[in-house]
């Protein structure tokens, strides 16, 4: 996954809170779990600084959003 696919996934989320339209969001977020389940590894090597890779930081948008 590169910076852009991630970028492009942030602006989705971003999309999702502002746009509280309940049907359309709720559709969008299952597609976005739908993606990082099956597009995003979780056996990515972990950054030193934070302990994180990308669908950890993923996962935890997604789960902000679910709340």
């Amino acid at each position: 996954m590169d910076v852009t696919d991630f970028e492009v996934t942030g602006s989705l989320l971003l999309d999702l809170l502002v746009n509280d339209e309940t049907q359309s969001g709720l559709c969008t977020l299952v597609g976005l779990v739908e993606k990082w389940t099956h597009e995003y590894d979780h056996a990515e090597t972990v950054h030193t600084e934070d302990g994180c890779n990308t669908m950890h930081l993923v996962g935890m948008s997604l789960s902000v959003l679910m709340f």
